[in-house]
């Protein structure tokens, strides 16, 4: 299924995050990501060695040091641009759900094929 899509996801996360709900958010959203066969990749924005694409991904999603963030990568120019925080991955995730018969009656839901193409 991953295979199928011209976008990937980069998950910013935080390996040192002492915030409970976001580290549970964090582990969802790995498992979420891997059920749905989406192609992903983590990034720890606690690991010094990643700040100067934390910080581009902090400028762009204009969110700071809430994990985890998604953003979408195509490959056609490698430009990461913000798709949303867990609640709206988790919103997307459940439109994806949908019968068929619903989102062909509902095209402004949005779902992993639109997002992802």
């Amino acid at each position: 299924m991953g295979g199928e899509y011209k976008k990937q996801v980069l998950v910013l996360v935080s390996n040192t995050n002492f915030n409970r709900g976001q580290v549970q958010n964090q582990n969802r959203a790995v498992s979420l990501l891997n059920a749905r066969g989406i192609s992903f990749e983590t990034l720890d924005g606690a690991d010094p060695t990643n700040k100067e694409l934390r910080d581009k991904l902090f400028e762009i999603s204009g969110v700071r040091a809430n994990y985890p963030q998604f953003f979408l990568v195509d490959g056609s120019d490698n430009i990461p641009r913000f798709l949303g925080d867990w609640e709206k991955v988790e919103a997307l995730n459940d439109a994806s759900s949908l019968p068929d018969h619903i989102l062909e009656s509902n095209p402004s839901i949005v779902t992993w094929q639109n997002v992802l193409g």
